[in-house]
C-alpha cells in the first residue's frame, strides 16, 4: 500500500472541488468573537514543520486547541495551503477493509509516529467517544439504533487489535481520530470501469462507493460545524503534487473560529454523537431535518423520561450521561418541533421519508 496522498486524489474532484459562489458584499467590521491566545509550543512546532514543508498558514492558527482567523478574509479567500505530500492517507481505496479501526491499525504499521512526530504531538490524547464508554453507559443513551452501532464499532476495534496484535486502547484512541477528524473522499469504483469491463465484472452493479481518510496536518483542528465557516477543496487534483485549500465560506474576522463541514454521511445528532463525542447546542431545539428523517424511519422506536430531567442531566456536557441526555432531548424536541409539522403529517399520509425536505 502507498502510503501519501498523491495516488488518491485523481478521481476525487467532485469529492472536494467547486466553489463557494459570488464575490463577498461589504459589511461592517465586527468585533473578534474570541481573543487570541498565544499558540501552543506544539502547534509552533507544527508551523514551521508544515511550512518548511511548503504549507501556508497565514491566515490561521491554533487558540485553545481550536483553529481560528488571523485576519480579516472575504468569502472565497484562503485561508492556508497544503501539500498533498504532508497529508496522511489512512487507507488505500483498493483494500476491503478501509473503516475506523482499520484506519487505526494502518497508522501505527505505516510508522505514522516516526515519520509525523510534530504533527502527531497535537493528536488528542484522549479523544471524546462513545466507543470507549461502558456498555451500562452505551445502554443508558436509550437509542437503540445508535447503541448498535457503537457495540458494532467496539467490536471491529477489538477484532483489529487482536488481528494486528496491537494494544486495544491504541487503536480506539486512533479509530476516534479518524472518525473526528479525518477528511474523506468518496471514490465510485465503478468510474474506474469501462462499459464492456461492467458487463464482465460480476457484480459490477452493486459495486459500492469506497472511502478514503485523509489526516490534514493543521487543518484537522478545525472544528466540525453544520454551518461551517470554512471548506477544505483540493487544487489540481489530478496532479501528484496536488495542494489542499482551506477557504472560507463567509467573510471573516481576525478572531473567528474556522469551522469545516461534517464528513459526507455524518447528518443525525446521533451520527455526530457517533463520531465526534459530543451532542453540539445548536441540535438541542430538534430543528434537524435529518433528526426527523430518522425519527420516521424509526416510528415505534420510544424515547424513555421527560424532556425535564434530560434538560437537568445535559447540562453535565462531556461526560456519557450527559451526551446521553443531550441526545435524548434532541430527539424529543425534533418529534414536537412545529418545523416538522408537514413532514410528519406527509409521513403519516404515506409519503416517503426520501421525498419530504
Amino acid at each position: 500500500m502507498r502510503l501519501y496522498t498523491p495516488l488518491l486524489l485523481a478521481s476525487t474532484v467532485s469529492a472536494l472541488s467547486g466553489g463557494f459562489g459570488g464575490a463577498a458584499k461589504t459589511k461592517k467590521k465586527k468585533k473578534s468573537a474570541a481573543p487570541l491566545v498565544e499558540e501552543s509550543e506544539a502547534y509552533a512546532k507544527l508551523r514551521k514543520w508544515a511550512t518548511d514543508g511548503g504549507a501556508t498558514l497565514d491566515g490561521v492558527r491554533e487558540s485553545n486547541g481550536q483553529l481560528v482567523a488571523t485576519k480579516d478574509v472575504k468569502k472565497n479567500g484562503v485561508l492556508a495551503t497544503l501539500p498533498s505530500d504532508l497529508a496522511l492517507a489512512l487507507c488505500d481505496p483498493d483494500e476491503d477493509e478501509a473503516d475506523h479501526a482499520a484506519c487505526a491499525k494502518n497508522f501505527y504499521e505505516f510508522k505514522y509516529e516516526d515519520q509525523f512526530g510534530d504533527y502527531v504531538a497535537t493528536l488528542p490524547a484522549d479523544p471524546p467517544s462513545p466507543v470507549a464508554w461502558s456498555a451500562a453507559e452505551v445502554e443508558a443513551l436509550s437509542w437503540p439504533p445508535l447503541q448498535d452501532e457503537i457495540n458494532a464499532r467496539k467490536k471491529r476495534v477489538d477484532e483489529v487489535a487482536s488481528e494486528a496484535s496491537l494494544p486495544a486502547d491504541k487503536v480506539e484512541r486512533l479509530s476516534a481520530i479518524a472518525a473526528s477528524r479525518a477528511y474523506e473522499i468518496h471514490l465510485d469504483k465503478k468510474a474506474d470501469l469501462t462499459d464492456e469491463e461492467r458487463k464482465e465484472v460480476e457484480g459490477a452493479a452493486q459495486m459500492s462507493t469506497k472511502v478514503i481518510r485523509l489526516l490534514l496536518p493543521f487543518f484537522d483542528s478545525a472544528a466540525r460545524a453544520s454551518s461551517p465557516s470554512a471548506k477544505v477543496e483540493v487544487r489540481d487534483p489530478k496532479r501528484d503534487d496536488s495542494t489542499f485549500v482551506l477557504k472560507a465560506q463567509k467573510a471573516l474576522s481576525e478572531g473567528d473560529p474556522v469551522t469545516v463541514p461534517y464528513n459526507i454521511g455524518v447528518t443525525t445528532t446521533a451520527d455526530v454523537l457517533l463520531n465526534h463525542g459530543a451532542v453540539p447546542a445548536s441540535r438541542l431545539d430538534g430543528s434537524s431535518y435529518a433528526d426527523a428523517r430518522l425519527l420516521a424511519r424509526h416510528p415505534d422506536t420510544d424515547i424513555p423520561g421527560s424532556p425535564a430531567d434530560d434538560r437537568a442531566m445535559a447540562e453535565d456536557v462531556g461526560t456519557p450521561a450527559g451526551e446521553a441526555a443531550r441526545l435524548r432531548l434532541s430527539l424529543k424536541n425534533a418529534r414536537t418541533n412545529k418545523k416538522h409539522t408537514s413532514f410528519f403529517k406527509a409521513i403519516k399520509a404515506g409519503g416517503r421519508i426520501g421525498a419530504q425536505k
